[in-house]
């Protein structure tokens, strides 16, 4: 990655063992999912990134600035880009859990932000399967929702989909797409 896109500083949020309810703004009765997700919005954007930007040279505006998940976190990095695009112009959604609480994302992303993002959305090819008794396709639902942003008007200047053959729903699958998603993500503003 060494001299393809410009410097970024990347902070890794862990999460608390109830990840379910942690990265799922609405309630999924499916696996008991509390639908806490508002307060991880809360915490990135009115304690984690002021601390951040006391302590870092960073570039503030949103163009510099994104949020960046895998499955629920991709969901939570949707919904947090959606809510703050005055401080998220990238968001990146790897592997979203779209289908989610049956698919709230779609009423929630209503319209486009009106401000400057670029939104990666991928999915791995053989993430297809059971959660319990809520069935989880990767692939046709962001697919659907890619489809469902263009409807609104998003351009391919600000919206990209992928589809990784064979890749599964984990971390070595994600790891694997970084590279590619850095670079399309975190290039250089355009149009500012």
């Amino acid at each position: 990655m060494e001299g393809r896109i410009p410097p970024w500083i990347i902070v890794a949020v862990d999460h608390l063992p109830d990840r379910f309810s942690e990265y799922s703004p609405w309630r999924e009765p499916a696996v008991g999912s509390g639908g806490r997700g508002w307060l991880f919005v809360d915490f990135l954007v009115n304690h984690l990134k002021p601390c951040i930007d006391q302590s870092y040279r960073t570039l503030k505006e949103p163009h510099w600035t994104g949020v960046m998940g895998s499955s629920l976190g991709g969901l939570m990095s949707l919904v947090t880009g959606k809510l703050h695009p005055d401080i998220f112009g990238r968001i990146g959604a790897v592997s979203p859990a779209v289908m989610w609480a049956g698919g709230e994302i779609f009423r929630f992303w209503d319209s486009p932000t009106g401000r400057w993002c670029k939104i990666y959305m991928d999915a791995g090819s053989r993430e297809q399967y059971w959660l319990s008794h809520l069935y989880l396709d990767y692939v046709e639902a962001t697919n659907n929702f890619y489809h469902y942003l263009k409807s609104l008007g998003m351009g391919d200047h600000e919206l990209r989909h992928v589809v990784a053959e064979n890749h599964f729903h984990n971390e070595e699958a994600w790891q694997a797409r970084l590279p590619d998603i850095f670079q399309w993500l975190l290039e250089d503003a355009q149009g500012i």
